[in-house]
């Protein structure tokens, strides 16, 4: 390939994303974590929308947001402390979020 370092690149958020799904899973309840993994296809498109400048236009933002607001909902943020479970979920989704992104650019 002539991408190597993307490809080490894409097999690290890979990896990372695996770490801490299982972290996430061991430490917080599996509703949760579940309500917490809805928020990637989040990830995606406003990552897309950054590195692959994709058009995403104002109804897809309004509908973006009202699906962060349903995973609000499920999750119910007021009863729910910070904890190292919740950080590594949401990451856990950025990085299979880059994952893709960086698929994408690898498949141009």
């Amino acid at each position: 390939t002539k991408h190597l370092p993307l490809h080490l690149l894409r097999i690290c958020f890979v990896s990372l994303a695996m770490l801490c799904t299982y972290y996430t899973y061991i430490t917080i309840p599996l509703s949760l974590a579940t309500g917490i993994g809805f928020t990637g296809p989040i990830w995606v498109t406003c990552f897309a929308a950054l590195f692959l400048k994709e058009q995403v236009s104002f109804k897809q933002w309004v509908a973006i947001a009202i699906g962060y607001g349903g995973v609000l909902v499920i999750i119910q943020p007021v009863n729910v402390v910070v904890s190292y479970g919740i950080i590594t979920g949401i990451l856990s989704n950025v990085f299979a979020a880059l994952a893709i992104i960086s698929m994408k650019i690898l498949t141009k």
